[in-house]
């Protein structure tokens, strides 16, 4: 049995992960909106250290970026995603996939 860490990224590999029983310790979130809506800072704020980088450019968030947040009562794995728009280009369309993917984590 890994870390809650290692075990997402197991189970994103398609490999069979063995949860142990107790109470939940840990949780994901997916921070999803608009292009330039704060995602990222929204980000920094709750971590409470700069992980995500913030411009007044949209689109500053081409990938999704993950942050954990841990403390004695558990840990919440943050994940930032670029802005959900109107795909004009192929940077565009894969932008927007990377953000409706983590809608299904």
């Amino acid at each position: 049995m890994g870390s809650v860490i290692d075990d997402f990224f197991a189970k994103e590999r398609g490999e069979e992960v063995k949860v142990e029983e107790g109470p939940v310790k840990s949780g994901f979130v997916s921070i999803v909106g608009l292009p330039n809506a704060g995602k990222s800072t929204l980000l920094n704020a709750l971590i409470g250290q700069k992980v995500a980088i913030t411009s007044k450019k949209p689109q500053t968030t081409r990938n999704q970026i993950m942050a954990v947040y841990d403390e004695e009562r558990g840990q919440i794995v943050f994940h930032d995603t670029p802005g959900i728009h109107k795909a004009k280009n192929q940077l565009s369309v894969y932008m927007e996939a990377v953000a409706e993917k983590a809608l299904g984590n």
